[in-house]
């Protein structure tokens, strides 16, 4: 299967906005910092939210293209797609309870924060949550997906009282929610969940060979409903207890609203590649290293926030993150083009994607028993 530029360009941008957002809040000086609001707000849609949505699509995609591999190849089989996918699961839940213990509890000295929803653990849930609904169809993965937010509306109500309490809804709030504005599963799996039927779309048109009849499909299949189907959702969002849709972050409104712009976006990236409007082979390689190393950039950009915590003035801020992701960005280029696969340590190449990482090994282990 052929990698889809779109989905690394839309992984980038959401990697690049989580990455200079982080810096934003960690270095504006404390009366610059409304100028990190006034952005955030405007941009947070390309955030955790489409982070989701895309990983959503980018797991439809792998499980679809290891489903035909499982029925076509003598040397792999469903069984071993199972296993390497919760495999793969288990190792992402050690990541992220080891980051969780470094930058939740070490970070801010509370043990508590060792259970927090920082998107690493809702990626991880969301990956578990979905294992049984990938199976099920489009349209009724949409419809858990609406009613997992419409539950959640009322599930936070009630417990948001016991917030801190030592009893069992005090509890049950530290275990679904604990911070709100973090990325609670109750909130994002829904991303990841539509992110796995549009996932489903991209595969069936990226199958078709002939390019006249692919891009028909594209038209019937994604572009036409997408456009009649992410306006009703945008305007749902803006209209449902207005403002909540701009100003509180994981809302019934705000999530809508966001789902809709997530829509948009990655309909329009795939049509610019496939109805080949912008030559994208070195256009977009500059977030295809945001997107390859996503999950590194987000496990280790944190001690970025020590350089210069709440130092810069909102004048000066613009210049320090260009110049902060451009050092990275060429960074992640030299790691890419120089070291990326090509040494070796006990037979394992190296990389420096955690990603890639934790796919090899769930991988190496079942090829391993399968021998």
């Amino acid at each position: 299967m052929r990698r889809l530029k779109s989905i690394d360009i839309f992984r980038g941008l959401c990697m690049m906005w989580l990455f200079t957002g982080h810096i934003l809040n960690w270095w504006l000086r404390l009366d610059d910092v409304w100028l990190y609001f006034s952005i955030f707000f405007f941009i947070d849609f390309i955030g955790a939210s489409g982070f989701l949505f895309v990983s959503g699509i980018s797991t439809s995609l792998s499980y679809n293209n290891r489903k035909i591999k499982a029925k076509t190849s003598e040397d792999y089989n469903e069984k071993m797609l199972r296993n390497e996918y919760l495999l793969r699961v288990l190792f992402l839940f050690i990541v992220s309870i080891l980051f969780n213990i470094v930058f939740g509890w070490f970070w801010y000295n509370k043990l508590i924060n060792i259970w927090r929803w920082y998107i690493l653990l809702t990626i991880t849930f969301s990956l578990l949550l979905a294992w049984p609904l990938l199976k099920i169809s489009k349209l009724f993965r949409i419809f858990i997906g609406i009613c997992i937010w419409i539950f959640n509306i009322f599930l936070k109500e009630f417990l948001l009282p016991h917030e801190g309490e030592l009893n069992f809804y005090g509890i049950l709030f530290y275990i679904l929610y604990h911070k709100l504005r973090d990325d609670p599963i109750l909130v994002f799996f829904t991303f990841f969940l539509i992110g796995t039927v549009f996932g489903d779309i991209i595969f069936e048109i990226i199958q078709i060979e002939n390019k006249n009849e692919r891009l028909i499909i594209l038209k019937r299949k994604m572009i036409f409903p997408s456009l009649i189907m992410a306006p009703i959702l945008i305007t749902i969002g803006v209209l449902f207890k207005f403002p909540e849709f701009f100003i509180l972050r994981g809302s019934f409104s705000w999530s809508i609203y966001v789902l809709g712009l997530d829509i948009i976006l990655i309909t329009i990236l795939l049509s610019i590649e496939e109805y080949e409007i912008v030559k994208t082979e070195k256009s977009y390689r500059f977030l295809f290293y945001f997107s390859y190393y996503s999950l590194s950039i987000f496990i280790f950009h944190y001690p970025l926030a020590l350089l210069f915590y709440h130092k810069i003035s909102l004048y000066y801020i613009l210049f320090y993150i260009v110049l902060t992701i451009i050092i990275v960005g060429l960074f992640m280029r030299f790691l890419y083009k120089r070291v990326e696969g090509k040494y070796s340590i006990l037979n394992w190449k190296i990389t420096f994607s955690v990603k890639v990482l934790v796919n090899r090994m769930s991988q190496n282990i079942i090829r391993k028993k399968r021998n």
